[in-house]
């Protein structure tokens, strides 16, 4: 190991998250990838430390919050500049090295803060995004003031981590001048975590499991799914479904929420088990939604049906009736052939099954996420 190397390692670094990490943190017996590599750095970087921004006290920070709600009114973009209004999250930015913000809502609302500490000290600051340069905006106003926050935000961060490369292509030719600081880096999964254990009994592997709560999901779509194959029993993981929407015996809701906590990893991985089929219903959009699920599924060797989208994060990894099935018809009886057809063809189970969980274990794994994030900091 060079003297490089150890000075690198001394180093601070500091990750930036939003809410539901620390509870989980101290639960080995859980997965680790909305923790982007963090775990990784713990192992080989002396100080790694973990800021979490909560919700705020609103009386306290009257105006803030409301020149906030203006902001993101006017350019459709997630300012929060209210929840870092604190001595305490300078003081916890004033002592790092290295700064990742793990949402570009957590970064979007740090600016002035980084912006401050860039003049008093070199830091490296790097941003995971996921759908920031894709935000729609429908009048010249929004769509100036905009492109004037993204360009403000470019100018203060170094580096800009995108795990969509369709949202990545789309940033490079909207910004070519900060081309240098804009990477792709796919979104990957533990799979130490999520894989089939010995100990599990597939012998019944007869659900149909729908897993999301982002707005990009399509529950209406997953509920007339389930309507109409009564045959089949169907998991739905979400908050975002009341009961009485359900008028289908099939179907068992579970309310779950990563960043609530209310579900652990390990029950979600159990069921993951007992599923046949992963649905991932979305609404268009340049949105990459339904990744984590998707690679989770995956992972666990289970088939995943999923919309063809405009925001798709990777379309020449994923190869449709290879490694996953698209489904680019809205009609929900294309949706329902594509379910029928994977309970009547084993063999193409296994081929979808088999292609998917080899592309998670090669290419979406948080080894390779880490050794990536290493050298787009210069860390290597």
């Amino acid at each position: 190991m060079s003297l490089l190397s150890n000075k690198m390692k001394n180093q601070n670094v500091t990750y930036v998250f939003e809410i539901g990490r620390k509870d989980r943190l101290a639960d080995e017996d859980s997965s680790k990838e909305f923790y982007y590599g963090y775990h990784h750095f713990s192992k080989e970087f002396k100080s790694v430390n973990l800021i979490e921004l909560k919700n705020i006290n609103f009386k306290n920070n009257n105006f803030i919050y409301f020149f906030d709600k203006l902001l993101r009114k006017l350019t459709n973009l997630p300012f929060h500049f209210s929840r870092v209004n604190n001595k305490k999250i300078y003081g916890d930015f004033k002592n790092a090295d290295i700064i990742i913000f793990s949402t570009e809502r957590s970064a979007m609302s740090s600016m002035l803060i980084i912006k401050k500490l860039k003049k008093k000290k070199n830091v490296k600051t790097l941003v995971i995004v996921m759908g920031l340069f894709v935000k729609p905006v429908n009048n010249f106003i929004s769509k100036f003031l905009q492109k004037v926050s993204i360009n403000f935000f470019l100018n203060i961060y170094d580096n800009i981590v995108f795990l969509s490369r369709t949202e990545f292509e789309i940033a490079k030719t909207k910004y070519p001048k900060f081309n240098n600081k804009l990477f792709y880096l796919p979104f990957s999964v533990d799979t130490d975590f999520w894989k089939v254990e010995k100990e599990m009994n597939f012998t019944k592997k007869d659900k149909i499991i729908f897993i999301g709560n982002d707005g990009r999901r399509n529950f209406d779509k997953v509920i007339e799914i389930a309507k109409k194959l009564p045959q089949y029993n169907f998991l739905f993981v979400t908050e975002k479904i009341d009961e009485e929407k359900i008028q289908s015996s099939n179907v068992t809701l579970i309310k779950g929420h990563w960043n609530l906590n209310l579900l652990s990893d390990n029950e979600i991985k159990k069921m993951y088990s007992q599923s046949r089929i992963s649905l991932i219903p979305l609404i268009n959009s340049l949105q990459p939604s339904g990744q984590s699920v998707a690679q989770q599924s995956m992972a666990m060797g289970v088939p995943v049906i999923i919309s063809k989208t405009d925001g798709f994060w990777d379309y020449e990894k994923y190869q449709n009736n290879e490694n996953i099935i698209f489904q680019d018809n809205e009609d929900v009886d294309s949706w329902i052939k594509a379910i029928e057809d994977l309970y009547e063809n084993q063999d193409k189970v296994s081929y979808i099954s088999t292609n998917g969980l080899n592309l998670i274990k090669e290419t979406n794994n948080l080894d390779n996420f880490y050794k990536n994030l290493k050298k787009i900091l210069a860390l290597d």
